[in-house]
């Protein structure tokens, strides 16, 4: 379960960063978006070591 949460964040986070970007009354300063893509960033590389690290290598069964 934690690792579609972390799929599903990675796959919505992007977009939606970049929908708030189009607008400028959402828009933040740039110390708002750098921890964004921080945490996005992040994100993805948790996925990676998830997949790196799985003993079981459950969520490689689960992507086939």
């Amino acid at each position: 379960m934690l690792g579609w949460t972390y799929v599903t964040a990675a796959f919505v986070a992007a977009p939606v960063w970049l929908l708030l970007l189009c607008f400028p009354l959402l828009r933040g300063g740039w110390k708002y978006h750098l921890p964004q893509a921080g945490v996005f960033l992040g994100q993805w590389a948790l996925i990676g070591l998830w997949l790196w690290l799985d003993p079981g290598h459950l969520l490689n069964w689960l992507l086939d």
